[in-house]
């Protein structure tokens, strides 16, 4: 088989980049950085490379493409989107430096944005603390990850909340990728390598296949079993039915004889409705008299209640004028008082400035 040369690295959680032992000539790299003070650095140390970008953004299960805050400590290679789990017991000399709010992609968002070709050697890395577990498992479930030829996953277990455990990862990627290598350089770290195994691909692929056309073959089988009760239920009918036709067309028979007597009846009735008919007309006319009649009842009553509603409004409407009158009056009463008090005290306080002047 031909070796496809390297295409693209895709590295989430690439730190400052002192850390970086990829000597792999890659043709495109995209190194994923969500520390400001390390993406800065990287995008130093990589401003003569034309083929790298520097992405500053974090990767996230849960972030919903939306910005998250990002907690930096004094021992920058353990920051990370989630708080401290276990942190602060295995160093005690650990202390957040400062709060960040950081842009986040989804996993899926991310192979979106990276348009890549399963058919060209791509590489991922991923060292995301406390969610790189999450993010290969998404990828997998999503049938992403056989996007990449190449893994590097590094699993801290014991530092972080998991929803996936490093066994269980094992178990999903066992199923397309070989591991070549798994190192333990830190106590709580361990880094694996995966290479993918287009044999185990193309396997699980066929017994997809398998397990759908012997599903598919069991379904033709109970439908065929269906399909075979169905017509000897059928047959069963078809016999009962022959039998309930020829008991019908006797009963046809009889009820013919009967149609016959009955259609003498009905010349007759026809005779006697058309006499009826003459009779309801004559009843119609009648009834239309009467209905004008009433009618003009009607109308006439209408306006004699119009007319009775408006006397009572008019008495209605009389009574307030007088009760109005009345208590204008009352009032015009009270303020001719008011005004004749108010005169006195006039007359008063003058003379009480007259008699101060000539003292």
């Amino acid at each position: 088989m031909t070796q496809m040369q390297p295409h693209t690295l895709v590295h989430i959680g690439a730190g400052n980049g002192s850390d970086n032992t990829e000597n792999t000539a890659w043709q495109k790299q995209i190194l994923i950085e969500p520390l400001p003070s390390a993406a800065e650095a990287l995008r130093t140390a990589t401003k003569t490379e034309p083929n790298t970008e520097v992405w500053e953004l974090a990767i996230s299960c849960h972030g919903n493409n939306q910005p998250a805050p990002f907690t930096e400590y004094n021992l920058a290679d353990y920051s990370g989107l989630q708080a401290d789990n276990n942190l602060s017991e295995l160093y005690p000399g650990i202390k957040v430096m400062q709060q960040h709010t950081v842009t986040t992609l989804t996993p899926a968002a991310l192979l979106d944005k990276l348009q890549l070709v399963a058919q060209e050697h791509n590489k991922l890395i991923i060292h995301a603390n406390g969610e790189t577990a999450a993010i290969a498992h998404a990828l997998a479930a999503q049938g992403q990850l056989t996007l990449f030829a190449e893994l590097e996953i590094n699993l801290a277990s014991e530092l972080y909340h998991q929803e996936i455990t490093a066994a269980e990862l094992s178990t999903l990627l066992e199923q397309e990728y070989d591991l070549v290598k798994s190192t333990q350089n830190d106590p709580e770290v361990t880094v694996q390598h995966w290479q993918k195994n287009q044999h185990k691909i193309t396997s699980n692929l066929l017994q997809q296949e398998l397990t759908q056309l012997q599903t598919k073959l069991e379904q033709s089988n109970t439908q065929l079993a269906e399909q075979q009760q169905q017509n000897k239920q059928l047959q069963t009918k078809l016999e009962q039915s022959n039998a309930q036709l020829t008991e019908q067309q006797q009963h046809t028979k009889q009820l013919q004889t009967k149609l016959e007597q009955s259609n003498a009846q009905l010349t007759e009735q026809q005779q006697h409705t058309k006499q009826l008919a003459t009779k309801l007309e004559q009843s119609n006319a009648q009834l239309t008299e009467q209905q004008q009649q009433n009618k003009q009842l009607k109308n006439k009553e209408t306006t004699l209640s119009d007319l009775q509603k408006k006397h009572i409004a008019l008495c209605e409407k009389h009574q307030k004028l007088q009760s109005d009158h009345q208590r204008v009056q009352s009032r015009q009463k009270l303020l001719e008082n008011e005004l004749l008090k108010a005169e006195s005290q006039i007359e008063l306080i003058k003379e009480l400035m007259f008699s101060g002047n000539t003292i």
